[in-house]
């Protein structure tokens, strides 16, 4: 009932909804903070981030920092919800 209208919003018309990692709570204390700066940044300025894919950059911070290989980092990818990320190459 609450979001019966959503779709009839300019932002969701245009395709300029972006979804954020899973957050628990302490989203503030996070390592994957650095994401939730990105895909803001990115959304918000996509001319000037247009050179940085946030589904890589995933990867490469949860390889850095939790010493994973690739599968095990597209695995933490999907679980914090950022597959849209690879499908839109964002």
């Amino acid at each position: 009932m609450y979001y019966q209208n959503v779709q009839e919003l300019k932002a969701v018309k245009n395709k300029r909804i972006y979804s954020m990692p899973y957050t628990p709570r302490n989203c503030d204390r996070r390592v994957e903070y650095p994401l939730d700066l990105l895909i803001v940044a990115k959304g918000c300025y996509p001319d000037l981030f247009q050179d940085i894919k946030v589904h890589e950059f995933a990867l490469k911070l949860y390889q850095d920092v939790y010493g994973v290989d690739r599968a095990t980092a597209e695995e933490i990818r999907s679980a914090q919800y950022l597959d849209w990320t690879v499908e839109y190459d964002f």
